[in-house]
């Protein structure tokens, strides 16, 4: 049948009218779609279907793709708690809606697809200065939401230079991504919040600094994994496998050539079946197990520990170490932390051959080692080094330190790890062979000072201060800072010596009791203090006397030693005074050593033939290094005194005085002093200095000038290196001469006067003109030449007169 004209011309324009619209309307509504958006509050709609009750998510603008079809532009997630916090933000997202809700005026997600998107997580805390954001590059993922079932096929993308592969199957009861229940907010994990989130929040943002300092000189490290599970229902999740491959990466100051891992995770427990990182040298294997909050690990290494320190600590707490070879390590060790404080145990074995720590040298270390509840203990660890071993248990805890060891080391060569202090004291030290040393120590912390416990000790040829000793050994005490070396023995070529010694280095004291020796007082001080050794040398024993010694001497403030010592020498003793050896016979002496100064007593002493005692004081105070001594001796046999000190040859007689003097230490020639002379039964003429008035006196009174003067007394001072008398008086069978002067010592000169008087009758006859008997010399000791001190004046002579 054929239409009237005006229903076929109606036709004809609905038909056309279509036409226009799915040919020139449908584009430019797609057009428009695609550069301006969909509006009318379409994109708000989109944001709610894609919200929860713990997550909120907001849009910027949808687009209409005529290949991806709805494109989300700009999508942001936000926790939705009382606090809102950006968790994430995605660039673009496609999106298809299930057509039948859309029919029913409802909107409903069906499938979310990322392609070549960026997405950006902050994992910055509420209080971290800085912001810092987990990038993803290049991520592609396709999320299907059927029913109950969210589908995850296809995730990869790039995370700070990690490429990550995923596939997930999830049961979820409100097809949402987020979870719609639960006890924590969505986001708290990574953005902030408080608890477990915040810690999880620290270590992810550890990470995210550690892989920013990272580089991968080969491929990028690939982690895969597959999810299923109830979204819902953490303990329903299954993460299984996953695998993680890395090549060479390469971090600041270590490189691993490989990193390679796989894992799974399902009933709420995480297990790491295989954990490979190896490097040049060696490689560490290890397995894991994590669950409720408690976490089992076992491995073996041998890596070189050094580059996985600095890898994981910023500390590098291996600096001081260096390693020939890689330590062999194996570990067992468990965590809990569901205690208010995680508990950790761990047992394992360590072997090293060949290391070096603060350039100290060793040759191998092995120990076990156990923790257990805040408490290390270390079982036979063993350390060789060239110079000896020593092997020791430790047990190491909160307020409890405890160490049995044995030793062979040589304490010079573990000088490098003490104190500067105990450091210059052991250098001071040589061994030529190994001591031996056993400690069994306690305290509350592993610091010497708060360490008691006992031991033993024994030496072989060993010096200290150049003093060597054959042999020693001594039972060990140690309390407060104290070590006492009970019942010691100390044996040399030349003597021995025994008793009670201890060495306080809390207080800087060196104590000695009981102590008895044959060894030389000298060397004995070497050991103990050398500034005293030095002020002693002078006193030279010919062989070690017998001592006994008591007191204390104090390292920094020697104003409180107080140190007592009795020496017996049978074979006596020399002394050096004025540059002279005077040697002594057999001695007995006290020395006390009280602050700064030392006293020395000598009752007796004999000396030429003669008795001769001594009392010295000698001041070890560096700011004031003076002696003083007063010295008394009785018939000392004059002729050997005039031939040691003057080289005078017959003086003979004896002699007797007194001498009491000052001088520094060093300078005795500018000793001041004074004392007094007694020569009895001698040669005074014998004397170079007094000689020619041998024959001065036979020409004026023929035959008494050869008469042997057989007593002088003078009393003398000694001081600016010349000695000085008023009162010399020479006595002789017919004479008598008085004399006075000075005499030279260090540059042979005099200047005397004498006054010859004759006896008797020719002392009467000469008496008038007794002035012209007195002469003086200022030549030289050596070669005195005698003149008148007045020479008889005659009248001028005139002619023919």
């Amino acid at each position: 049948m054929q239409l009237s004209p005006l229903p076929r011309f109606l036709v004809k324009a609905l038909v056309r009218s279509v036409m226009a619209v799915l040919f020139l309307g449908l584009p430019m509504v797609l057009v428009y779609a695609k550069i301006f958006g969909i509006g009318f509050g379409f994109p708000d709609r989109v944001s709610e279907a894609l919200s929860g009750p713990s997550l909120e998510t907001k849009i910027s603008r949808v687009s209409l793709d005529l290949i991806e079809g709805l494109v989300a532009e700009d999508v942001a997630l936000f926790s939705s708690n009382d606090e809102p916090r950006e968790i994430a933000r995605i660039n673009r997202v496609a999106i298809a809606l299930n057509l039948s809700a859309l029919l029913g005026r409802r909107i409903v997600v069906d499938r979310i697809t990322l392609d070549r998107a960026r997405a950006e997580i902050p994992v910055s805390g509420k209080n971290d200065q800085t912001a810092l954001n987990l990038k993803i590059e290049d991520l592609d993922a396709s999320i299907s939401m059927l029913d109950s079932q969210i589908r995850i096929s296809g995730l990869e993308g790039l995370v700070q230079g990690v490429r990550i592969k995923a596939q997930a199957v999830l049961q979820s009861r409100g097809g949402l991504i987020i979870p719609k229940s639960g006890g924590t907010n969505a986001g708290e994990g990574i953005a902030g919040g408080s608890g477990a989130g915040a810690d999880f929040a620290k270590m992810l943002r550890r990470c995210l600094e550690t892989l920013e300092s990272l580089e991968f000189p080969g491929a990028p490290p690939t982690v895969t994994f597959q999810v299923g599970g109830d979204a819902d229902n953490k303990s329903s999740l299954v993460i299984a496998p996953i695998s993680i491959r890395c090549g060479p990466v390469v971090g600041r100051g270590w490189r691993f050539e490989k990193l390679e891992a796989e894992a799974r995770y399902a009933d709420g427990e995480l297990r790491v079946e295989r954990l490979l990182i190896q490097d040049r040298n060696g490689q560490l294997t290890a397995w894991a197990s994590a669950r409720d909050k408690t976490l089992e690990l076992e491995g073996y290494s041998t890596l070189d520990p050094a580059p996985l320190a600095r890898a994981f600590s910023k500390n590098d707490p291996l600096k001081d170490f260096s390693f020939a070879q890689p330590p062999n390590l194996t570990l067992r060790a468990s965590v809990d932390f569901t205690k208010p404080v995680a508990v950790a145990r761990a047992t394992g074995q360590i072997a090293l051959n060949g290391f070096e720590f603060r350039g100290v040298r060793g040759r191998s270390l092995k120990a076990e080692f156990a923790w257990r509840e805040g408490k290390l203990f270390v079982r036979e660890a063993r350390i060789a080094l060239a110079a000896g071993e020593a092997v020791a248990d430790l047990l190491i805890a909160p307020d409890d330190f405890r160490v049995r060891a044995s030793s062979t080391l040589d304490p010079t060569a573990i000088a490098p790890l003490l104190s500067p202090k105990d450091r210059a004291t052991i250098n001071e030290m040589e061994f030529k062979d190994k001591p031996v040393l056993k400690v069994s120590l306690r305290g509350a912390r592993p610091d010497f000072l708060a360490l008691t416990g006992n031991g033993t000790m024994q030496l072989g040829r060993t010096a200290m201060r150049g003093v060597w000793i054959e042999e020693a050994d001594s039972r060990l005490e140690f309390e407060n800072g104290a070590i006492t070396y009970r019942n010691f023995r100390i044996e040399r070529e030349t003597g021995s010596g025994s008793g009670n010694f201890t060495y306080d280095i809390k207080r800087q004291l060196v104590a000695l009791d009981g102590v008895v020796s044959t060894l030389n007082p000298v060397e004995i001080m070497m050991w103990i203090d050398p500034k005293i050794a030095e002020s002693i040398r002078p006193y030279r024993f010919v062989t070690p006397p017998n001592v006994r010694a008591g007191g204390t001497i104090y390292m920094k403030d020697i104003s409180k030693n107080d140190l007592a010592l009795q020496v017996e020498s049978a074979e006596g003793l020399e002394y050096d005074l004025l540059g002279k050896t005077l040697r002594f016979g057999k001695t007995s002496a006290t020395v006390t050593i009280d602050g700064a100064n030392i006293r020395a007593k000598v009752p007796t002493s004999r000396l030429m033939g003669g008795d001769v005692s001594v009392t010295a004081n000698i001041s070890i105070d560096p700011k004031r290094p003076v002696f003083d001594a007063d010295v008394s001796a009785r018939r000392v046999d004059f002729a050997k005194i005039t031939k040691l000190y003057f080289d005078y040859e017959g003086s003979g007689g004896v002699g007797s005085g007194k001498y009491k003097f000052t001088s520094k230490l060093g300078q005795e020639s500018d000793m001041r002093g004074q004392g007094s002379i007694r020569v009895e039964a001698g040669n005074v003429f014998a004397i170079p200095i007094l000689g020619p008035l041998s024959d001065i006196m036979h020409k004026i009174i023929p035959g008494v000038g050869y008469q042997t003067a057989r007593l002088a007394t003078a009393d003398f001072r000694i001081a600016d290196k010349k000695i000085e008398s008023d009162n010399l008086e020479i006595q002789g069978a017919g004479f008598a001469m008085f004399g006075a002067g000075t005499i030279f010592f260090t540059t042979d000169r005099m200047d005397m006067s004498m006054r010859i008087n004759a006896k008797g009758i020719p002392g009467i006859v000469f008496f008038p003109v007794s002035k012209l008997f007195e002469y003086v010399s200022t030549g030289t000791v050596s070669n005195p030449e005698w003149r008148p001190k007045i020479l008889p004046r005659f009248p001028p002579a005139t002619n023919g007169r």
